[in-house]
């Protein structure tokens, strides 16, 4: 079923409780027990410390402010009829999982009823949502068996730096040129007319297919001159760009691959939220084989936000969930510089504060911005 006919199947199941008149029950935590809420009743509640709530101080702290709805992703339990692995070249198979999927959050959704909340990402292929909503439909969630974890939405920024050599990639890109594959990039935005990247429309031979989650359009353009939205122009370039001899540019560390490129900017200074870039990746499962002759087999965030210093395996359920699918369906090169830049500095790397070369968009100087591979 197309997200479109999901969206309006969940819709009319909402409608359908709210023209009956029905009371749907809500809980509020009272210390150790719960107790129900009638349908409209003000939460007063403290924030939950149920095991399913990661992050409750960043999820309640919008309501605490005054504001009517927090934004939060929702993984759901496995549906029970489709755990397991899940084998992603048997369309019979993945459109299973589809069902399973849109099934799972459709039980969850309706059982909201009056709450409010508006639905922002329903994902295809694992069973997660993200949603705004309010401190009723919260304390719903809380209650609901089939909720796995709840987080907060957090903004991601652009993160890339230095470049080829200091990967030592320049050694084996005329062995492993990047042939037969196809690299997803998730970022800010994609020029896709330059010369190195197509140097055509969208798509071109370069950049063969792609999507806007920030605009929710299939042209993943930068909207305005801005350079930090066109942070995707570089990234890719490193990536995958043609080789040429243009002043410092030497062509990318994978030149012969192909590109899909998916736009996830919502704001000015290139901030992404994590909702958008889970549904980019959520997207790569679904698309993978698109193209028959360069499947998508590596994903690309040069994003970021905070660090780790311990273990971080299970700090993020969405996260977590989404790129076990991805290895899964065989998309097992996902290469987050952010866990890179971390384990050089360590090893007392140190990393200019600037960009050398100068601006990132400045798309000669693609090979001077690193790009740590994991």
């Amino acid at each position: 079923m197309e997200r479109g006919t999901r969206r309006f199947a969940i819709a009319w199941a909402l409608a359908v409780v709210l023209s009956t008149g029905a009371v749907v029950a809500v809980a509020q935590s009272d210390g150790e027990s719960w107790r129900h809420l009638a349908v409209g009743e003000a939460f007063t509640g403290t924030p939950d410390t149920a095991a399913c709530m990661r992050q409750p101080d960043l999820i309640y702290a919008p309501l605490k402010a005054g504001e009517s709805l927090t934004r939060v992703m929702v993984v759901l339990r496995e549906p029970e009829a489709n755990a397991g692995k899940v084998d992603w070249d048997n369309a019979g198979a993945a459109a299973a999982r589809r069902d399973a999927v849109w099934r799972a959050q459709s039980v969850v959704l309706g059982r909201l009823g009056r709450a409010e909340h508006r639905i922002r990402r329903l994902y295809d292929n694992i069973p997660a949502f993200s949603v705004e909503l309010s401190a009723e439909a919260l304390a719903a969630l809380l209650a609901d068996d089939n909720v796995a974890s709840i987080e907060p939405v957090q903004q991601r920024e652009p993160f890339l730096r230095q470049g080829i050599p200091m990967i030592n990639a320049s050694a084996v890109r005329g062995t492993y040129n990047g042939q037969g594959v196809a690299i997803a990039i998730i970022d800010a935005a994609f020029d896709y007319t330059h010369p190195q990247l197509g140097g055509g429309g969208f798509p071109n031979s370069k950049i063969i297919g792609g999507y806007d989650f920030a605009d929710e359009d299939s042209d993943p353009f930068p909207n305005g001159s801005n350079s930090v939205l066109s942070h995707g122009t570089p990234v890719a370039g490193i990536a995958a760009g043609a080789l040429a001899d243009i002043d410092d540019y030497i062509g990318g560390v994978a030149y012969n691959a192909k590109i899909y490129a998916l736009k996830v900017a919502q704001t000015a200074d290139g901030a992404q939220w994590d909702d958008d870039i889970l549904a980019a990746l959520d997207w790569c499962i679904t698309h993978k084989n698109d193209s028959p002759t360069h499947p998508i087999l590596v994903a690309n965030m040069s994003l970021g936000a905070g660090q780790f210093f311990s273990a971080c395996d299970g700090a993020s359920a969405s996260w977590s969930t989404m790129v076990a699918n991805l290895i899964n369906a065989g998309i097992k090169d996902i290469v987050v510089p952010l866990l890179a830049r971390m384990i050089l500095e360590l090893a007392g790397v140190d990393f200019s504060p600037e960009y050398p070369g100068g601006d990132p968009s400045t798309v000669q100087n693609l090979d001077m911005v690193i790009e740590i591979v994991v």
